[in-house]
């Protein structure tokens, strides 16, 4: 019998190897802001229950501190790499950061399914992530087109399973195209899980 693996879906997930000081510096700056943000506190009170995330609010924080400047400069690094194992056929440096925001989700506070429309590439940078707290879980985008298609066992390997999670470290980076549907499980553990996402769009 002969099968053959077409249509892959790739994601990036790698540690990005920041300095000490530049985590300081990001954890410092991100705690400020959920202090005197209070239109993204208004609207995470609503929409992001029990955490806080500057989505609505300070989403380029890219242009508004030296800190995240010098994270942008290294996820362009990795978004370098990323785009040439896409295989996509465009010049270097034609994506460039469009906005990036912080995210505090204490014990209980999840994220539902989503996408981040008007993008192409999609990210997130973990500067706090607790042992026990559940990583971004990503949804296969065929799955809305499987109508009678049945369950799928449990051993399957990764690349044939319907919903993959990554459980990602302090200082790691994900990096996936801005299409594919995912979560964020609520965190279980008793720390906050701190992190920073953002979007990629042509320059």
């Amino acid at each position: 019998m002969a099968i053959r693996t077409i249509f892959p879906t790739q994601i990036f997930h790698s540690s990005l190897k920041p300095s000490q000081n530049l985590v300081n510096s990001l954890l410092s700056d991100t705690l400020k802001i959920a202090e005197i943000d209070e239109v993204g506190l208004e609207w995470s009170e609503e929409r992001y229950f029990g955490g806080y995330t500057s989505y609505s609010s300070y989403n380029r924080l890219q242009e508004f501190s030296s800190s995240f400047a010098d994270l942008e400069n290294l996820i362009d690094q990795a978004v370098e790499d990323y785009v040439e194992a896409l295989g996509y056929d465009i010049e270097e440096g034609t994506l460039k950061m469009s906005n990036c925001w912080v995210n505090i989700m204490p014990t209980g506070t999840h994220h539902s399914g989503h996408i981040h429309p008007n993008s192409i590439l999609s990210g997130t940078f973990y500067l706090q992530m607790p042992e026990d707290s559940p990583g971004i879980k990503f949804e296969d985008p065929r799955l809305i087109m499987q109508m009678n298609t049945p369950a799928k066992s449990d051993d399957l390997p990764e690349e044939m399973q319907s919903f993959v999670s990554i459980n990602a470290k302090d200082g790691d980076l994900v990096l996936f195209e801005s299409y594919l549907r995912h979560e964020v499980p609520a965190n279980q553990s008793e720390d906050d899980r701190i992190s920073i996402s953002f979007n990629y769009e042509y320059s």
